[in-house]
């Protein structure tokens, strides 16, 4: 089976891929090798690898893993990465990837994460790990409890909010 993992950087996906795929072979999006077995192809939707993963997520099950775009925002911030490179990562997911209906799965909503995970069991006929137990090397960055000011919200777009409101069950 082959699933696509079209991302926002900084949204979960080492987190995803280690914590649900397990096991699973990782394929590179521009030059994938697949070879039996389970795969994930995981990539960013920004460039290089963007045009790929729309062709993958029109082909293949596609799940998101999505954190709040405040704490997204913030790990641009930390890493010195640029306004514009954010929004367009949220803005490729909202107007080039959504429209293949992907399964997104909230990785610091503790309190749903599951329900949608099941909902893309269901959608692949597959069961999946749902071991969300952390370690040094991934997080979910916090949970639903994490406090998020009006200030830090007064930042983000409402296009970006309001498309991240709309991929809730």
């Amino acid at each position: 089976m082959i699933i696509c993992i079209p991302t926002i950087r900084h949204s979960g996906t080492r987190l995803i891929c280690k914590k649900v795929f397990a096991g699973w072979k990782l394929a590179n999006p521009i030059k994938p090798i697949i070879k039996g077995g389970n795969h994930i192809i995981a990539g960013h939707v920004y460039e290089p690898s963007l045009e790929y993963m729309i062709k993958y997520a029109s082909k293949y099950p596609s799940i998101v893993p999505l954190r709040h775009p405040v704490r997204i925002w913030k790990s641009f911030v930390d890493r010195e990465l640029g306004y514009d490179y954010y929004y367009d990562h949220w803005m490729n997911m909202a107007k080039r990837i959504s429209g293949f209906n992907p399964t997104y799965v909230h990785i610091d909503r503790p309190s749903i994460r599951d329900i949608e995970l099941n909902k893309f069991e269901g959608r692949i006929g597959m069961a999946l790990k749902h071991d969300w137990s952390t370690d040094s090397s991934v997080s979910d960055n916090g949970n639903e409890d994490y406090l998020i000011s009006h200030y830090e919200l007064q930042k983000i777009p409402d296009v970006i909010m309001k498309f991240y409101e709309s991929t809730f069950l």
